[in-house]
């Protein structure tokens, strides 16, 4: 892995559910991990058609050292905060399992 390829600042958070005092489930985002990461593969497709609505649906992976505190990352609860917007995981590339890097697909959120 060439290190300095990894130009960009991004935060990768993880969903967590906790409960108020009266047991009502709530959903917030706890950040995991600030690191450095190499951004490449954006797609040219900016939008989707929804019915009615018309989405923003940029694709872009992003490349991370390996580390312990995202070594169970999946496609579930997991994001990443890049220049101010939010990116759902929608895929994980281990890159043969050797440790060194993680390659996270994915997609623009609509939150």
């Amino acid at each position: 892995m060439d290190i300095a390829r990894l130009n960009v600042r991004v935060t990768i958070q993880r969903r967590e559910n906790s409960s108020d005092a009266l047991g009502n489930r709530r959903s917030e985002w706890a950040d995991v991990m600030s690191c450095h990461a190499t951004v490449s593969a954006e797609s040219g497709q900016q939008q989707r058609d929804e019915g009615i609505d018309t989405t923003d649906a940029t694709d872009i992976a992003f490349t991370v050292r390996w580390c312990k505190a995202i070594q169970n990352i999946d496609n579930t609860g997991w994001r990443v905060l890049f220049e101010g917007r939010a990116f759902d995981v929608t895929g994980v590339d281990h890159l043969g399992f050797t440790h060194k890097a993680l390659k996270l697909l994915c997609t623009r959120s609509d939150r």
